[in-house]
């Protein structure tokens, strides 16, 4: 069997994803070449490229962590089809907004700006969750290589603290400004 079909078999709606993703990263490496745009001081297509890439190997990497989960078939089922919308709404705002030569994120200066924002941010919220989700099961199961299980809980740990940090990006002064915005300023 090979891997593709191993990652399919466990999980199609991440395998489907990965392979999107791994299509959309064209459009936006042309749009690299192509399009002469410049958001915020790098080029409008750089960022689409980057979420195409980093989404395609996180998707993909969490159906092959699945594959040392066969017992949790509905965390699989529910994590798995919730991962797939989000990150692909995630990435399909990210093309919008470059489409449009604009920013994607902390972008509220239009209605639909502030809209495709606040999606995101719930959506990612929401797939933090469906980490945690994973990572119980991680640590809930008994694994004959203790080395590896370890790994797999450990990494995943690291990388749900790692996205837990998102809020502190969102708080800081933006670019451009000489305070934090308004609504960042807590004190």
């Amino acid at each position: 069997m090979t891997t593709f079909h191993r990652l399919y078999t466990t999980d199609a709606p991440l395998t489907i994803t990965g392979v999107l993703m791994a299509a959309a990263l064209i459009p936006a490496l042309a749009g690299l070449w192509l399009d002469p745009r410049v958001i915020t001081g790098a080029p409008a297509w750089l960022k689409p490229a980057k979420f195409a890439m980093s989404t395609a190997i996180y998707v993909l990497t969490l159906a092959w962590i699945f594959t040392y989960l066969p017992e949790w078939v509905r965390t699989r089922r529910i994590v798995g089809w919730a991962t797939a919308v989000i990150l692909i709404v995630e990435v399909g705002a990210i093309y919008v907004q470059a489409w449009r030569g604009t920013t994607s994120h902390f972008n509220v200066g239009t209605p639909l700006d502030a809209a495709l924002f606040a999606a995101m941010g719930i959506g990612i919220v929401m797939q933090l969750l469906a980490s945690v989700a994973v990572a119980v099961a991680l640590w809930r199961h008994r694994f004959g290589d203790a080395a590896l299980g370890w790994a797999l809980r450990l990494g995943l740990t690291v990388s749900i603290v790692g996205a837990s940090t998102g809020r502190c990006a969102r708080d800081a002064p933006h670019a451009g400004c000489r305070r934090p915005h308004r609504r960042c300023s807590r004190r």
